[in-house]
């Protein structure tokens, strides 16, 4: 949660200023320097893309999803219903707001293709994948409940960015949504 909110990462934009570039991976002979300034979104999506990939690999859903077995009382351990309500609060927890930081919206748009591609894949990969079917459902669910947000969200957007992002979201969204070729194989 604390990567993932908007509140999450925020720095002044006088540390900004005087970070220099990154030269991480660079080693002699190699020239990889892509920009002479620190790239401030790729390094937060970097930290944020590892966190959500660790939290819904499917081996930990797989992990969460078993918990529940383990125990006597369904609220004594995490379920897959809590990581999704968990991070999805966290991720969109600017909806409704005047304007969303464009770091922000980057993330929204990246776990929204997450969840996205949980809801498109099909039963036999998800078998492969060893990814618990209950996974796709609550995907999918809250896919239609970011639906519902993001119309309101785009009217209290001010800041022409935040809505022609919301509005790009919902609109993919609503076509993951309401696609007609629900794959069962």
């Amino acid at each position: 949660r604390w990567v993932l909110s908007s509140r999450a990462l925020r720095f002044s934009p006088e540390l900004l200023n005087t970070a220099g570039p990154t030269r991480y991976g660079i080693h002699w002979g190699a020239n990889g320097i892509r920009r002479s300034d620190f790239p401030i979104r790729e390094v937060i999506a970097e930290l944020q893309d590892d966190v959500i990939s660790e939290m819904f690999s499917p081996i930990n859903l797989g992990r969460v999803a078993d918990q529940q077995l383990k125990v006597r009382k369904p609220g004594d351990t995490m379920a897959l219903a809590d990581l999704f309500a968990w991070t999805n609060a966290a991720v969109y927890d600017d909806l409704g707001h005047a304007a969303i930081a464009p770091a922000h919206r980057e993330l929204q748009r990246r776990f929204t293709d997450l969840q996205m591609q949980i809801v498109q894949v099909s039963a036999g990969f998800a078998d492969q994948l060893s990814l618990p079917r209950e996974t796709q459902s609550l995907a999918r669910y809250n896919l239609t409940r970011l639906a519902r947000r993001l119309a309101g969200a785009t009217a209290a957007a001010r800041d022409e960015g935040t809505r022609a992002h919301l509005a790009d979201l919902r609109v993919r969204v609503e076509g993951v949504l309401h696609a007609q070729n629900i794959r069962v194989i």
